[in-house]
């Protein structure tokens, strides 16, 4: 079969537009997984509660998510990170774990949101553990929340 001059760039361009339709169905979306850069460095020195520093952001979260917190390895103390979330009536706490630097925390889920919306305010409050450079105040702390929607595996951290 031999195709005329016209027929061939159409047909060209139906094979792009093919290609990029099937690119953009087999990614997922965007907001599949969502990272988080903290770097906290207005905590208190004289104590170890860091209310002074709490990080708090909007994650996309149309289906549920999982979220976890990774502290970074350039840390040189543990601290105890506390992940919260709006639960539709005020913030709740979902959990608090020890992390040393560069390790992560439990993995913890936050469903969709009852009222149709589709966003969940998350906050990482850090607690100071005595050790390493922390000689009884919590200076700075950094890390990464790491927001992830369900039916999408977190790799796990160390």
């Amino acid at each position: 079969m031999k195709l005329n001059r016209l027929a061939r760039p159409a047909l060209r361009g139906t094979a792009v537009i093919a290609a990029a339709v099937a690119a953009v169905a087999l990614a997922g979306p965007a907001w599949a997984y969502q990272e988080f850069a903290i770097n906290m460095d207005t905590c208190n020195a004289d104590n170890q509660s860091g209310d002074a520093c709490v990080y708090t952001t909007v994650a996309n979260n149309n289906d549920g998510l999982t979220v976890q917190f990774v502290s970074s390895p350039d840390m040189c103390s543990d601290i105890i990170a506390h992940i919260s979330t709006d639960s539709g009536s005020g913030m709740k706490e979902l959990g608090a774990d020890r992390v040393s630097p560069g390790h992560g925390g439990k993995q913890y889920g936050i469903p969709k949101p009852a009222n149709g919306g589709k966003y969940s305010t998350i906050s990482v409050h850090a607690n100071g553990v005595e050790g390493g450079c922390n000689t009884g105040g919590l200076l700075m702390w950094s890390g990464t929340l790491i927001a992830e929607n369900t039916g999408y595996a977190l790799p796990p951290k160390p």
